[in-house]
């Protein structure tokens, strides 16, 4: 049994299947990998009693700040998960 030749898809074609897939109402893992539709799938603080994801801490503002003004802002941050963290019981 011979197979037929089949084009590569296009550019068009496969923004037609992600955004299909996007409005499915489904979580297709794929999506996670492509950067137009990955926003869905980064995971938000689990609750109140555990600390920021790093991901939530990003400032590129940051970048600029100089020494002590980095740790002026780091103390300002980490303040509340610290607290958050010592009424935390293990």
């Amino acid at each position: 049994m011979t197979l037929p030749d089949v084009p590569p898809p296009t550019g068009d074609e496969l923004s037609t299947l992600f955004r299909g897939l996007r409005e499915s109402g489904t979580r297709p893992v794929i999506l996670s990998f492509m950067s137009n539709y990955a926003e869905g799938y980064v995971p938000g603080q689990l609750s109140s009693k555990y600390p920021l994801l790093l991901s939530e801490l990003r400032d590129e503002d940051a970048f600029y700040l100089s020494k002590d003004e980095l740790f002026r802002k780091c103390e300002q941050v980490l303040s509340p998960s610290v607290s958050r963290m010592t009424k935390f019981s293990w």
